[in-house]
This record gives C-alpha cells, structure tokens and sequence, in this order.
C-alpha cells in the first residue's frame, strides 16, 4: 500500500503512462480536473502527495469548467499541505 498520492496535471493518458512509467498502482493517480477524488483518496493514510505537472504544449485546461476544477485542486493540495501533509512537485 502506497503512502502518496500522484496527482497529474495532464490528460488521462499522460496519466496511464506515468503510472505505468514509474510503475506506480493507478488507484493512487488522479488527474487535477478531479479534484472530488483526492479527498477520498486521502482518507487512506497518505502522508505525501506528489504534483507531476506537464508542460501547456502537452495539456492544459481547455474548457472554464477544466480551469476551475484545476484551480480547486490546487486549493485541495495547499490545504493539505498546511495540515503537514508533504506535497513535492515533479515536472514531465
């Protein structure tokens, strides 16, 4: 069981292939536009959450909606991180 959560700042297959990159369980990747997933995510003991974000010529937010969302899961991480929860930020 892992003790981080990888949230990734990209499409879903940037994820897929992240995950499968590292070799990392996709249960704990979620992608920044589904920000209702981290906090479930986070009652599981996890001490760590790591960013990975792409560049925009890879991904970025293409709707208002997708904006906001990602905005709310930069919210979600900067709360998380003043409850001690160590946030690293890994760029693709």
């Amino acid at each position: 069981m892992s003790d981080t959560i990888h949230i990734v700042f990209g499409s879903a297959s940037n994820a897929k292939n992240y995950a499968r990159a590292k070799a990392i369980n996709p249960r704990f990747v979620v992608i920044a536009t589904q920000p209702e997933l981290i906090q479930s995510k986070m009652a599981e003991n996890i001490k760590t959450i790591k960013t990975v974000r792409f560049p925009d010529e890879v991904w970025k937010p293409v709707t208002f909606p997708c904006e906001k969302r990602v905005a709310e899961t930069e919210r979600i991480i900067k709360g998380y991180q003043r409850l001690g929860v160590v946030v690293t930020e890994e760029s693709s």
